[in-house]
């Protein structure tokens, strides 16, 4: 009936955990360990062992056996005698410089002698795939306790899954045995965070090793309703009805229980409350001890509502008189008077108290066999009071466990297990394991009931139902039970498949397990041809690119290798592209293919058009190469050649034999307020210049809202290009992505994977609804306006809109220059990579909830390690909406960022004027030098030091002296690119008017003159003359090196046409200095345009 594997000592254990991750820690002094010894003998010291590939010694010796079928062993780092087994099973490895590559198959297993054993893999970030004891696959950086078959064998195993996994290191923590405890008055707290909004959320204890479990309780009227809508971060409670009085159905427990031999008497607890929509609602607050004793320590509490300010109660409550005893107690609040609908959140409940008494050895159950499975208790159990429980399910197939198919093979790890007792039917059982030693038992309740069927509904491409079938929980699918061909599609579309979402994305396939019930949504879209005009993309960074669903891209070659690389090919692999009779071609390809791959073009016919490189220059991942096609419409054919494997991003279909834009040499021309003309004009230019040493090419885009509706990442590609708009008011570039679509690499309204972009004298806003978003209780609401993984791009007189992650730099080694431009957004609206700075511009603070509450954070840069600038702020103004704002916190790398002579407009700085907590690492350096209001007075402290953590910590002082900011100007920040030098614009130019011609005298810097009649771009001409089309307003504005286009000029003041000096005056209008039309209280310099009796026009310059 049972087996005891070890009768020992308390000494020889670890006691139960806290939370039910583990049941037990056995030290494996009698157990059978079949691999790496895990010590010669006991030691009474705890012990790491780590085996880092930055240690030449530690990755030679692992290098030895790459490929082999035979095991070795590694030594540690710390030479301690802990060595690793490495089992190859003929899979090789590469030295990849610091990390190591490890092939799909090699076993490298760590040695563990106690459940309280922690073994660490650090994987290289998005190439790592490893299973952990036969578990799921993992990625980057897991820590892993051990469990008890892991002590049995004495190793946990780590298996590479993928042949792209890379390590950087692994470690073991071994823990050395602990004595039993015995305790008089210990101090003990116990933190109930309690904001995740979900059923079973524990304590943390500052005291582990004194407490068994803990959990949180509520009545049958009560509902747990998710997390509060207000960023309190607390968990909402709602009752099923309104009660006048505090009962068992609307009590809520914080409970905790202390191991067998202790006892908890409380000295203190508090929490924080809200009431949320109502001015209705009270709380009663009581201890109760273990024996069932109460302490009342409040009644008829109302909380703040969430409307107020402050809007959260803090209640803290001193208890005498309550009892002790061995056993759960715990903080006890009854909710009551409150409707159904309205809701109270909770958060951050703290018990505060002793413990006392000599822990009890207790008896621990191991492992049993259900069905011919073996299952491990830590796999099982959790704990609850004095039981543990679990539940386990047994398929319709299966037998169902009973007294005449019993539980067997039932192992303990100390004491002796009892008789099972079964209680049940053929749909469920009950059993359970009595497990006892000295005075204690405890028992191990096993659920045993049938696995539930799910329902996979079926819907039309309109939404409406198709039909349904049922299957059970953790069965395939096997058959789809309606043919997705049979569902309705329009005109030239074509039903590609079941989908997860009605908006494609994931493919459901027969072989998807099913574990809840699942929405399949027939997905339409429409089939691609050999068309004069149409454009097709292809992104294969998305795990859900599928080319079986297109007919413009075709490959029987080639697999999805990951979200960075996108698809990779080797060589003799082959793509086909359909195109038009004349099309453009536009690769994007990776920077970590290996060696000098390339990609042969060749045409319908076969003949070869060009050969293109199929690897991305180091400094930018994602570079465009391009090709232009002109012939019959057919297959054009890409076949790839590499020593290893060449990765593709994406590729573009541009079928060119109508456009929608103009160009004249240099210069594109898109057609006013026509987003398809945007969007045609950027491919076009983009493929234009796509060599790195192209001549500047300028597109022009008029004032007009280009509404590029749910279209995302509109890619500028093309090296040297200057994109210039008309006015930045005046030029709005927007698109509109589905709210449930945020994310910061699938939403920005523009792009740039080119070199040297220059922008001016334009809006770009991304219009995903943000607050609706959050109110949605989404993750986050990230919508990028501008995504730039380019390098050297300047930006001139731009604004950028949205909330949060507005403007994403995504180069490392980027280098980006901002100035006089206005940034909005509510969090991290400036994040990413590269040495940027923002001069002389404006930071907009949008309001974090739609309700004007909730603090916003401006930044989150990530700064590659050794960089000396990260974000650089010079000269700036926060103009703020929000209830309050920090200046950032850290996201990646070794973050920097600085404020130096910035202005605020209001006192909503936060106190800490940082966010203390990084994201995934520490900061390196935050700073800020001579902040003030808008009178001039300096409003940073003299001094303020921050502690800035994430895992370790980093403290400094963030204000700089005046000697210290002095290095942060453009010319030492950016010694060798001077962008500010480019952004220069040219002097307006000095008009006269006279028979009709428009002169002026040649501007220093200026390449060319912008021409305009009545707010409209006439012409772009070279020479310092234009001839007049119409008798309208003229104003001329000269072109810098860059394309910007300096303040606007009028024609003088006799005008185009020549007029009567008396003549009546019957309209006037008036323009600013770059030529949009203002009305008369505008303050100033304007054009002021006479329209008179006889039609004519007059026009004068005039500072108002």
């Amino acid at each position: 009936m049972k087996k005891t594997l070890l009768k020992a000592t308390m000494a020889a254990f670890a006691t139960l955990l806290c939370g039910g991750a583990a049941i037990g820690a056995l030290y494996a002094s009698g157990a059978d360990v079949p691999s790496a010894p895990a010590k010669a003998e006991a030691e009474a010291a705890d012990a790491t062992a780590t085996w880092d590939y930055a240690d030449t010694d530690i990755m030679a010796a692992t290098m030895a056996l790459s490929g082999s079928s035979e095991a070795g062993t590694v030594a540690c780092k710390e030479a301690n005698g802990i060595v690793m087994t490495v089992v190859p099973n003929g899979a090789t490895f590469r030295d990849n410089g610091g990390n190591i590559q490890v092939r799909k198959g090699a076993e490298f297993r760590l040695p563990v002698i106690s459940t309280e054993d922690v073994v660490t893999v650090a994987g290289y970030p998005n190439y790592s795939y490893f299973s952990i004891s036969g578990g799921d696959e993992q990625n980057g950086t897991v820590t892993y306790k051990a469990k008890w078959a892991d002590v049995q064998r004495g190793y946990v195993s780590v298996v590479s899954t993928n042949d792209n996994n890379y390590y950087y290191s692994l470690a073991v923590d071994q823990k050395a045995p602990k004595s039993l405890l015995n305790l008089d008055k210990a101090p003990a707290t116990a933190t109930f965070t309690f904001g995740l909004g979900t059923e079973k959320q524990t304590a943390e204890f500052d005291q582990p090793d004194y407490f068994l479990s803990s959990k949180v309780t509520y009545g049958s009227g009560l509902v747990l309703d998710g997390t509060d809508n207000k960023s309190n971060n607390q968990t909402w409670f709602n009752p099923t009805s309104k009660q006048s009085s505090a009962n068992e159905t609307n009590a809520v427990r914080f409970l905790i229980q202390p191991k067998h031999g202790l006892k908890f008497m409380p000295t203190k607890v508090s929490f924080k409350t809200t009431r949320y929509g109502t001015d209705g609602g009270a709380l009663d607050v009581a201890w109760e001890s273990a024996d069932g004793k109460t302490v009342s320590l409040a009644t008829g509490v109302k909380p703040q509502r969430d409307n107020a300010t402050p809007n959260v109660t803090e209640c803290a409550y001193d208890i005498t008189g309550a009892t002790s005893e061995e056993g759960a107690c715990g903080l006890v609040v009854y909710i009551y008077s409150l409707d159904n609908g309205k809701h109270v959140g909770f958060s951050d409940i703290v018990i505060e108290g002793t413990v006392t008494g000599e822990e009890k050895e207790v008896p621990m159950l191991a492992s049993f066999t259900a069905n011919g499975e073996n299952y491990n208790v830590d796999d099982v159990f959790e704990p609850n009071g004095d039981i543990y429980e679990g539940t386990i399910e047994i398929a319709a197939a299966g037998n169902m466990i009973s007294a005449t198919n019993p539980v067997t093979d039932i192992q303990t790890i100390a004491g002796d297990a009892g008789t099972p007792v079964y209680a049940g039917d053929n749909d469920k059982c009950d059993v359970t394991i009595p497990v006892s030693l000295a005075d204690i038992t405890i028992n191990y309740v096993l659920h045993f009931v049938r696995k539930p069927y799910y329902a996979v509904s079926y819907f039309d491409t309109d939404g409406s139902a198709m039909g349904s079938q049922q299957v059970e929980k953790d069965a395939a699918i096997e058959a789809f039970a309606i043919d997705y061909s049979t569902a309705k599609a329009d005109a030239g579309y074509k039903v590609r498949g079941w989908f997860l979402t009605p908006t494609g994305g994931t493919k459901a396939t027969v072989a998807d397990v099913i574990t809840g019930p699942v929405s399949l949504y027939a997905y339409a879209t429409p089939v691609e041809e050999a068309s004069t005009h149409l454009k097709y993309e292809f992104d294969l960074t998305s795990p859900t690119f599928y080319p079986e669903d297109h007919e413009a891209f075709n490959t029987e070659n080639g697999y999805f290798h990951d979200t960075t690389h996108g698809w990779a090919f080797r060589e003799g692999d082959v793509v086909t592209l359909l195109v038009g009779p004349k099309a453009t071609v536009a690769i994007g390809i990776c920077r970590y293919g290996q060696g000098s791959p390339e990609m042969v073009v060749t045409d319908p016919d076969g003949k070869e058009l060009a050969t293109l490189p199929g690897k991305s220059a180091d400094e930018i991942d994602g570079e465009v190469v391009a090709f232009d096609y002109e012939g019959q419409p057919g297959l054009v054919t890409l076949t790839m050649h590499a020593d290893s494997e060449l990765y593709i991003h994406n590729v573009k279909i541009t079928n060119t034999t109508e456009v929608t834009y103009t160009r004249d040499g240099q210069w594109f021309y898109v057609t006013p307020g026509d987003a398809q003309s945007l969007l045609d004009a950027i491919d076009a230019i983009s493929a234009y210049n796509t060599e790195r040493d192209a001549a500047r090419a300028y597109l022009f885009v008029p004032d007009g809202k280009y509404d590029l509706k749910d279209k995302v990442l509109t890619n500028i590609y093309g090296h040297n290009i200057s994109i210039i708009g008309q006015s930045m008011e005046g030029t709005l570039i927007v698109n509109e992505p589905h709210y449930t679509t945020e994310g910061i690499n699938t939403t920005a309204t523009l792009m740039n994977t080119g070199t040297n972009l220059y922008l001016q004298d334009l809006t770009i806003k991304n219009a995903l609804d943000y607050y609706a978003t959050i109110g949605n209780q989404q993750v986050g609401g990230r919508a990028v306006a501008f995504w730039d993984k380019g390098l050297n791009t300047a930006c001139k007189n731009v604004e950028l809109d949205s909330h949060q992650d507005t403007y994403y730099s995504n180069n490392i080694d980027g280098r980006y220059y901002w100035e006089n431009c206005n940034i909005h957004g509510t969090v991290d609206f400036f994040c990413g990579e590269g040495t940027m700075v923002f001069a002389d511009g404006i930071i907009t603070v949008e309001p974090r909830n739609a309700d004007g509450k909730g603090e916003c954070t401006l930044t989150a840069p990530s700064t590659k390690a050794g960089d000396e600038y990260g974000y650089v702020f010079l000269n700036n103004k926060i103009v703020n909406k929000a209830a309050s704002y920090n200046y950032g916190r850290a996201w990646q790398n070794e973050p920097r960022c600085a404020y130096i002579n910035t202005t605020v407009t209001d006192s909503k700085l936060s106190s800490g004027r940082w966010t203390a907590n990084g994201m995934t690492v520490v900061a390196k350096e935050f700073v800020e030098y001579n902040t003030t209001d808008e009178s001039g007075k300096v409003v940073s402290p003299s001094t303020h030091v921050v502690t800035f953590v994430k895992g370790e910590s980093n403290t400094m002082e963030t204000i700089l002296t005046a000697e210290q900011a002095a290095k942060y100007t453009v010319d030492q920040i950016f010694p060798e690119w001077r962008p500010d030098r480019l952004t220069a614009q040219a002097d307006a130019p000095v008009c006269k008017t006279e028979n009709g011609t428009i002169t002026w005298s040649p501007v220093d810097g200026a390449i060319g003159y912008a021409v305009f009649a009545d707010d409209k771009l006439e012409a772009i001409v070279e020479g310092t003359s234009h001839a007049a089309a119409t008798n309208g307003v003229y104003t001329i504005r000269s072109i810098n090196a860059m394309g910007g286009m300096g303040e606007a000029a009028p024609a003088d003041a006799s005008g185009i046409i020549a007029v009567v000096a008396d003549a009546e005056v019957i309209a006037t209008t008036y323009y600013n200095v770059q030529g949009q039309r203002v009305d008369a209280t505008y303050r100033g310099i304007v054009i002021r345009v006479d329209t008179l009796a006889d039609g004519k026009t007059v026009t004068s310059k005039v500072v108002k």
